[in-house]
């Protein structure tokens, strides 16, 4: 009657959920588990085990000792049970009650099983191959003798003796195995719990309550996959001993998986698996690989539940989304921050000696001032640069008359002396002194400082005058660089000629006094030492206004 119900896929669903049950009963805490949620004395669920222990006995014998069997119906107590058990049904009621339970139990599991998928005969010999070479390894390190039968001695990983043992429970290592869903190939079998299982486990021991339909204690119990496969590998072993032997005695430098499955037990259509991890170098990396991916997924923090234990509401979705937006502003936020340049000044003690020099860069502009200028420089260590003239650039900017004076005070001009006056400086050698300079170099002599140049009628020069007269209706734009020592020290942009004389530096206005120039300027920029792009600098564009001049000579 099933057979006309179900399709072959709902058939093999059926067959794995019943061998797991089958298996789930030789266990006596799953009894107990039953017997506590009266699943016993329930008369579908009775006939439906009387199905699977007599008349399916056998269909699963293969699967599950015999002895085991005798030791579910030893330990199920309930009268019910007993009084099911001794029923005798007829075709008819045994039909009836195998369809009853495939609605009351199997349709239930469904759901749980349909990724359900044995291994494969290329997995089952892979795995059995690996196993075996890892086997193989362990036990080839003994450096034991043995006798060999004949009187002589033999050492022992080259022995009989090691084969036997080694292929002695082999395939129960599989055992070992869990089914790992996450991955698709033949990777899904791997030793340590999956992820699914770790959350479960979490889970559990954060006090949900989690209901599997299995008691807690068999949550780790191999799955229908690997016993499976496990069976599977003894049946494998069993019928391809003789060629294990061979490759032990004669083959062992080539790998197992090559020399058994793909050259002996699988079809061409059948090898896929083998090919998978190909890159492996040793036989036992594809376990290996596995440890360490299991190491690292003990690294998440924040591992998810299976989609069963997930609740997805509009409020989370809310919170989501706006957490989202907001991580997205910070994080755009912080990376314009850190993509940004930020100038931090700071006044440090310049501790370097030696001849380096500090560069002073300067543009200025005297609107009302003409290029009548000298620039000069003097530090305290008694080095003057005095009207200089080297990379410093003085450039004339004419004005409409309009805007200026046009008149300027007279100089009377010198009476010619065939023989000028020294003022107190003559020697016997030098009686004359007929020219401002001969009157500068004859206090110098003397060793006398010259106070007053306006009372020296040589210096009265007709031509700076005229000069100046004719630049009336000019300012000055002064730019350029000096370099200086790193001493204290000042430099400075005034009119007139800089005359040093001893220890004096003096500025030789050739009679006329400070309020004759308009001293007013624009400071374009100044700065010290090298720039750079994007530093500001304070003086940068500065002005200032004379309190008083005129702007008439």
């Amino acid at each position: 009657m099933l057979n006309n119900i179900e399709s072959e896929e709902e058939q093999r669903i059926r067959f794995q959920v019943e061998l797991e049950f089958v298996q789930c009963l030789a266990n006596p805490n799953y009894l107990n588990y039953l017997a506590q949620r009266d699943f016993f004395k329930n008369p579908a669920f009775i006939n439906y085990l009387k199905y699977l222990l007599y008349w399916k006995r056998q269909e699963y014998a293969k699967y599950l000792k015999f002895p085991q069997c005798l030791h579910i119906l030893e330990l199920l107590q309930t009268e019910e049970f007993r009084t099911a058990m001794t029923r005798v049904p007829n075709s008819k009621f045994l039909e009836d009650q195998m369809l009853l339970q495939w609605q009351f139990y199997i349709r239930k599991r469904v759901r749980a099983h349909n990724g359900v998928r044995l291994p494969s005969r290329c997995e089952t010999c892979k795995y059995l191959a690996l196993e075996l070479e890892a086997r193989f390894s362990e036990t080839g390190q003994s450096p034991e003798n043995t006798f060999n039968g004949r009187g002589g001695t033999k050492k022992y990983r080259d022995s009989e003796l090691r084969f036997i043992e080694t292929m002695e429970n082999l395939c129960d290592r599989l055992l070992d195995y869990n089914l790992h869903k996450e991955h698709k190939n033949s990777l899904r079998f791997a030793r340590g719990q999956s992820e699914t299982m770790k959350t479960l486990h979490g889970l559990v021991n954060r006090g949900v309550q989690v209901e599997l339909g299995l008691p807690y204690e068999l949550w780790d119990s191999p799955s229908v996959e690997v016993t499976r496969m496990k069976q599977d590998c003894e049946t494998m072993l069993e019928n391809n001993e003789e060629a294990i032997e061979r490759w032990y005695y004669a083959k062992q430098k080539e790998p197992l998986r090559h020399y058994l499955c793909e050259n002996r037990v699988l079809n061409s259509d059948e090898r896929e698996c083998l090919y998978e991890n190909q890159a492996d170098s040793t036989p036992h990396t594809d376990l290996m690989l596995s440890q360490v991916i299991r190491q690292m997924r003990r690294l998440d923090a924040y591992s998810k539940p299976v989609e069963d234990f997930r609740i997805r509401t509009a409020f989370g979705g809310t919170v989501t989304l706006i957490s989202s937006v907001v991580i997205g502003i910070l994080f755009f936020n912080e990376l314009m921050i850190y993509l940004s340049t930020e100038i931090v000044e700071e006044l440090l003690v310049d501790t370097t000696v030696g001849d380096a020099r500090l560069k002073i860069n300067f543009d200025i502009v005297f609107p009302a001032m003409a290029c009548i200028l000298s620039v000069d420089a003097m530090d305290a260590s008694g080095q003057f640069q005095n009207d200089v003239t080297e990379n410093v650039w003085k450039e004339p900017i004419h004005w409409s008359e309009n805007n200026v004076g046009t008149t300027m005070p007279t100089v009377q001009q010198s009476k010619a002396a065939n023989c000028g006056s020294c003022y107190g400086a003559e020697t016997s050698e030098i009686q004359c002194c007929n020219s401002c300079d001969d009157v500068i170099k004859a206090y110098k002599r003397k060793g006398w400082a010259l106070n007053s140049m306006d009372s020296v009628e040589q210096c009265r020069d007709r031509e700076w005058v005229q000069k100046l007269h004719h630049s009336l209706n000019q300012g000055c734009h002064v730019y350029g660089w000096l370099e200086v020592s790193k001493v204290t020290g000042n430099f400075h942009i005034a009119p007139g000629s800089s005359v040093k004389d001893v220890h004096v530096h003096v500025h030789n206005l050739h009679q006329l006094g400070p309020s004759a120039f308009n001293t007013s300027h624009t400071i374009k920029h100044f700065s010290f030492g090298e720039s750079f792009p994007g530093k500001k600098f304070p003086l940068d564009g500065e002005t200032v206004i004379a309190n008083k001049g005129e702007r008439t000579v």
